[in-house]
C-alpha cells in the first residue's frame, strides 16, 4: 500500500500531465519512454519529486485493450512509478468498456457516477465525459454545467476529457459527432465567459493540436501514450485550418495553468 497526499484545492499554479491509450501492448513503452525516461526526468531536474512538480494526470481513455483483470494489473505496474506519487483522473475509452467495463470501476475510484463528472482544482474546473453512451443524457447535464461555471466567479479555466475527438487529422474515421457537439457547447461557453477551455481527448494514437479561430479554445488530442501508433499516410486524413499540429510519435503533454 502506497500513499501521498494531494494538493489543497486553493488558488494556485497547477501542473498536469496528460497522455492516453496505452492499451495492453503499450505497457512497455508507457513504463519505460513515456515514464521512466520522459516524465521522471524532467520533472524532478526542477524539483524533488513527482508529487512537488505535478498536481495530477489526466488519462483520456483507453488504459487497456479489452478489460481483463490480467491488462489492469499490468497498466498499473507499469505506471506505479508515476501512479505512486500523483493522483490520475481517467476518461473512460471504448476499450476500457470491453469485459462490460467492470474492471475499469473495480480498479478506479472517480467522483460522481465515474463515467461522466465534474472535479475542482483552484480555480480550474475540469469535467470528464463519457464518449461511448448515454450521450444525449451528457449534452443536457453539460448544458446546465456550462451556464453554473459560467456564472461561477471562482472558476477561471474550464478543462474538458473525453475520449474521442472531435476532429483528427491523422485519423478522420475516429472522429465523434458527440465530441463534435461539445466542441461547439464550449466555443460558445468561452465566448460567453471570457474562460479559456482546453479539450482533452485520445482514440488517435498520435499528437494533435488545434485552436479555434475565434474562441480562447484549444483541443489536444494526446494519444501517443503506449499503443500502436497511427502513422500518418496509414488512413486517409485532412488538412484543418485550425490544427496546428499533427505529430505521429509516443509522447504525452504538460500544462500549466497560472492562477
Amino acid at each position: 500500500l502506497k500513499t501521498f497526499t494531494t494538493h489543497s484545492n486553493d488558488k494556485k499554479d497547477h501542473r498536469i500531465v496528460v497522455t492516453s491509450d496505452v492499451q495492453t501492448f503499450g505497457n512497455k513503452t508507457f513504463r519505460d519512454l513515456i515514464i521512466q525516461k520522459g516524465i521522471i526526468p524532467q520533472i524532478t531536474k526542477k524539483h524533488k519529486d513527482l508529487s512537488d512538480g505535478l498536481d495530477f494526470m489526466l488519462f483520456p481513455g483507453d488504459l487497456v485493450s479489452s478489460g481483463k483483470t490480467v491488462e489492469w494489473q499490468n497498466f498499473l505496474n507499469a505506471g506505479n512509478a508515476l501512479f505512486s506519487q500523483i493522483p490520475i483522473y481517467p476518461a473512460i475509452g471504448n476499450h476500457d468498456y470491453y469485459s462490460k467495463g467492470e474492471n475499469y470501476f473495480r480498479y478506479l475510484v472517480l467522483p460522481g457516477n465515474e463515467r461522466y463528472w465534474e472535479k475542482d482544482f483552484g480555480n480550474i474546473r475540469l469535467l470528464s465525459l463519457d464518449t461511448n453512451k448515454e450521450t444525449k443524457k451528457q449534452l443536457i447535464w453539460l448544458k446546465d454545467l456550462l451556464q453554473k461555471t459560467r456564472n461561477d466567479d471562482t472558476i477561471d479555466y474550464l478543462i474538458i476529457e473525453a475520449h474521442h475527438p472531435h476532429q483528427s487529422e491523422s485519423w478522420i474515421k475516429g472522429e465523434s459527432k458527440f465530441s463534435q457537439d461539445v466542441f461547439k457547447m464550449s466555443a460558445e461557453f468561452q465566448g460567453q465567459s471570457g474562460k479559456p477551455v482546453l479539450l482533452l481527448n485520445g482514440h488517435t494514437h498520435a499528437y494533435n493540436r488545434s485552436h479555434h479561430h475565434n474562441h480562447q479554445q484549444y483541443a489536444v488530442i494526446v494519444g501517443g501514450g503506449g499503443g500502436k501508433l497511427d502513422k500518418w499516410g496509414k488512413y486517409r486524413q485532412v488538412d484543418y485550418s485550425d490544427t496546428t499540429v499533427s505529430d505521429d510519435n509516443f509522447g504525452y503533454a504538460l500544462v500549466g495553468v497560472d492562477s
